[in-house]
């Protein structure tokens, strides 16, 4: 995974815990903000706190929608910083703002729709 702050700059070599199913592990992002974590193939999810101001990201594994539903674009964004809030398939005012959001940040037409070009980059960036 890769962290990056709010200017898509990397959260680089900074101190996190991360606690998967609730075994702890601690560690440093790397010079790029990248972490490199075994998994269980059976995990359901865990959590990242990173960096002196402690920001937390809530994880889940396993299934994720495809990039064709709103849902599966709801989940990217959501892994990806972009806060949709609940992945309910709605394209709703905050899904809408964090499409802006992820829009204006990756130098896309800023529509607040999921066009074909923004769910291409979308899930390049999310590697699914």
């Amino acid at each position: 995974m890769q962290f990056l702050d709010e200017k898509n700059n990397p959260l680089a070599n900074q101190k996190y815990i991360i606690e998967i199913d609730g075994i702890l592990s601690k560690g440093s992002t790397d010079g790029d903000g990248k972490i490199e974590q075994s998994i269980p193939p059976n995990a359901r999810g865990g959590k990242i706190v990173i960096g002196e101001l402690r920001d937390e990201y809530l994880l889940n594994f396993g299934h994720i929608d495809p990039i064709e539903e709103i849902s599966g674009v709801q989940g990217r964004l959501n892994n990806l910083g972009y806060d949709c809030g609940l992945i309910d398939g709605v394209l709703g005012k905050q899904t809408k703002e964090a499409l802006l959001a992820y829009q204006n940040d990756h130098g896309l037409n800023k529509s607040g729709d999921i066009d074909e070009e923004t769910r291409r980059h979308l899930k390049e960036k999310h590697g699914s």
